[in-house]
């Protein structure tokens, strides 16, 4: 049987922007959890990530930089500034709350998987979801059938293909009646989790999601 562990990125610095890298916990969070996973006899025949530095980052501080990773921007997380960017806030121009934040960014992500407004986005959450599945069958097809793949991604594309396995979704299908179930699991994926998707001859099955045990509590960190 085969394995996929989907690690979300690190906790990064400048969250909603591409070009931000890892924070100095970030790299302590990734540490661990390379620790772990050598502990725990993982070795990995492929290692997939997208494209952003955050994403590299996480792999050398896992691994050392001591290996070769597959780079697939199917793997890439979703444009935050962007989404936030077409909902206007109730707040105005004041500084928000941590609440008011939370539900302008709930808004927001709900507006753009809604399927309404399509035309505001450069990418609808329909083609985010075809993108990641995808990229999910691109590293299938290259993968034995007993073979480990670790994919370092971000925390959207881990909900995501969380909420396509639960829910029995293919790319075929519409997406926007799934955008509540993802936003709500996009919203609790801890940095530098692994979330745990087996594979079998009768297809993908989700064995585990958002495990965070290699860090302390004190460690924790998420969007």
């Amino acid at each position: 049987m085969g394995v996929i562990l989907l690690v979300k990125h690190a906790q990064a610095s400048h969250e909603g922007l591409a070009e931000g890298g890892l924070t100095a916990l970030g790299r302590q969070q990734a540490r661990r959890l390379g620790g772990a996973m050598s502990a725990n006899g993982v070795d990995p025949d492929i290692v997939a990530t997208g494209t952003l530095p955050r994403h590299r980052e996480t792999v050398d501080a896992m691994t050392s930089g001591a290996v070769d990773t597959l780079e697939d921007e199917g793997w890439n997380g979703v444009d935050t500034l962007h989404v936030l960017s077409r909902c206007e806030p109730a707040f105005g121009r004041a500084d928000p709350t941590r609440e008011e934040f939370q539900a302008w960014t709930e808004q927001a992500f709900l507006r753009w998987a809604s399927g309404a407004h399509d035309a505001d986005y450069d990418e609808s959450f329909g083609d985010f979801a075809r993108r990641v599945a995808h990229a999910k069958l691109g590293l299938i097809a290259r993968m034995a059938p007993d073979a480990t793949a670790v994919v370092v991604t971000c925390g959207g594309p881990v909900s995501w293909v969380t909420t396509a396995l639960w829910a029995g979704w293919g790319p075929e299908q519409g997406s926007t009646h799934l955008a509540a179930a993802w936003s709500r699991l996009a919203a609790v994926v801890v940095d530098s989790s692994v979330t745990k998707v087996a594979l079998a001859p009768r297809g993908l099955s989700l064995v585990s999601f958002n495990d965070h045990s290699h860090l302390e509590r004190a460690s924790l960190t998420s969007p």
